[in-house]
């Protein structure tokens, strides 16, 4: 336990305890505590999307959670027992080209065995019940077990305790939005049924909406939703749910067995003020979304690495506290993005006039045999089209992709160190603050650019430079600071549209900080200068050099 930590984080879900974990490993003192005295064991939030893999995978547990979850690469949607959408999520240009259903209890699991192994653990039965900001700091209440009061002095606060957020009812934010009219019944069961069992399928019809998720062990997690005119209340029946899916289902559908169940009702929310000087929100007590499309928790923990790093690079003097301004401006046009989306979809399913429904299952079809329209859905289902430039980041038809721009997430690559050992890129980069990458052949020039991009370097060491060559079997002149790393294939120049020497700076949570086509250290050292502050002791890298 740390009496003075650099920040407080209130709410050990998923975002609070990725948060934790994006602090810790970067040797920020951090408390985490919650009110509940143990874990939930509920499944809660469940499909784990790509976008979020790879930011798991930056953390080091995107593997394990993939053992213990179950890959979906398909979706398919029915109207009135007509199929008319299916997306295929195989073809995505990322290392995690699925849905992983992962039961949100494991996430946690996960996620607070690994801020353990970083030397934090989380403080449960302790709640918080007041705070007051000062400029230096802010003061908070806690009571912990026994009603026992202790006063505590962090650097910044952290709300990331849930939709009846503590920390933002004191903060006195506004969560502007509307509380829906459909409720939804949640039941983990066994089907029998001949469809594929590892697919998803969500049955619409006349204004009711069943929909099946996949989970191990041959399980299914039920959705039912249901309109003002229609409520079911108390415990979740199997006849309940065989009810609605004999009215919605493919038919010759049997449920079998109800392990767990529950149920909620929609809320579409967003605050209206992430961050107030010292103290922030991230995740649910930020925004609230409908369940459809599974976007809830996944954007929940991107709040979080966003937020992290940024904190980190503030509280280790790194970086001004201007840097947090970026966490509101970035992550509200992220959270505003799904509210949008799974808004009009969940009213899409919803939908009950004779015209309407018709209207659904003739035109959608049409609309989604375009293969750009599928592709689009295909990429803001995994969420890899989150970017924080003014663009829309989505792939085309083909598969291929626009050259990523600042901004934009950044895609990943098979390198070869100089050993010929093959490497991913975002994992050589996975420890580094930013990362300067300087891709493209050699101009006449270069020794003169390098070094004096290795002067820039030396005065803000904790960012690794490398540089990318491309060819089979030789790399250029390399100063020693700068790894070298080879594109045997190409992919990496054809990924990033590298048609000449570039010069591209990777932000800590995977994204385009900058692009700049030359190695100009002039456009480098402007950029850095905006938010971070000059530092010249290297941290110790743990990646493979």
């Amino acid at each position: 336990m740390t009496s003075r930590p650099d920040v407080l984080i209130v709410g050990a879900g998923p975002t609070g305890l990725t948060a934790a974990a994006e602090l810790a490993r970067r040797d920020v003192a951090v408390r985490i505590v919650d009110r509940s005295p143990q874990p939930s064991t509920e499944t809660k939030a469940l499909g784990v999307q790509a976008r979020t893999l790879e930011l798991l995978d930056r953390l080091g547990i995107a593997d394990q959670a993939i053992a213990r979850g179950l890959p979906v690469r398909r979706f398919n949607i029915f109207s009135e027992r007509h199929r008319i959408a299916t997306f295929d999520l195989s073809t995505l240009p990322t290392r995690y080209p699925y849905i992983l259903m992962l039961p949100q209890y494991q996430t946690e699991a996960l996620l607070t065995e690994r801020l353990a192994d970083l030397g934090t653990t989380v403080e449960r039965g302790v709640e918080l019940t007041d705070f007051e900001q000062r400029p230096d700091a802010v003061g908070a209440v806690l009571r912990g077990p026994g009603d026992k009061t202790e006063r505590v002095e962090a650097g910044y606060l952290v709300g990331c305790d849930g939709p009846s957020s503590t920390v933002r009812e004191r903060l006195g934010a506004r969560f502007e939005g509307t509380a829906l009219e459909e409720r939804f019944a949640v039941a983990d069961l066994h089907v029998d049924w001949d469809l594929p069992y590892d697919e998803l399928f969500a049955f619409l019809h006349t204004g009711d909406f069943i929909t099946l998720f996949p989970m191990r062990d041959r399980l299914h997690r039920v959705a039912i939703a249901y309109t003002k005119r229609e409520t079911p209340t108390g415990e979740v029946t199997l006849d309940e749910v065989q009810h609605a899916l004999d009215k919605c289902g493919p038919g010759a559908a049997r449920i079998t067995e109800i392990q767990a169940s529950g149920r909620f009702r929609i809320n579409q929310r967003a605050v209206d003020r992430e961050r107030v000087g010292r103290v922030l929100l991230a995740g649910d007590a930020a925004h609230v979304n409908s369940v459809v499309g599974a976007q809830g928790m996944n954007i929940g923990i991107q709040d979080a690495v966003n937020l992290g790093w940024k904190l980190a690079l503030t509280c280790t003097g790194r970086a001004t506290p201007a840097l947090l301004d970026s966490y509101p401006a970035e992550r509200r046009q992220a959270a505003r993005r799904t509210v949008r989306g799974t808004g009009f979809f969940t009213r899409l399913t919803l939908l009950h006039h004779p015209a309407l429904t018709l209207a659904r299952r003739r035109l959608l079809p049409l609309a989604l045999a375009r293969p750009k329209v599928r592709t689009r859905i295909e990429w803001a289902l995994s969420e890899l089209d989150i970017s924080y430039t003014a663009h829309a980041r989505t792939g085309s038809p083909d598969g291929t992709a626009p050259a990523p721009a600042a901004g934009d997430r950044a895609p990943d690559a098979t390198l070869y160190d100089t050993a010929n050992r093959p490497t991913r890129l975002l994992e050589a980069l996975r420890d580094d603050q930013y990362s300067l990458i300087l891709a493209g052949t050699a101009q006449p020039d270069a020794d003169q650019r390098l070094a004096r991009i290795e002067r820039v370097l030396a005065s803000y060491a904790d960012i690794h430079g490398y540089r990318v060559t491309p060819g089979p079997d030789r790399f250029a002149h390399t100063p020693a600071p700068i790894t070298a790393l080879i594109d045997r294939d190409g992919r990496f120049h054809h990924q990033y549209r590298i048609e000449q020497p570039t010069l591209l700076l990777l932000r800590p949570d995977g994204y385009l900080a900058a692009r700049v086509d030359k190695w100009d250290a002039q456009q480098l050292e402007a950029y850095l200068r905006r938010g971070l502050i000059a530092h010249a002791t290297r941290r110790t890298r743990t990646t493979r050099e």
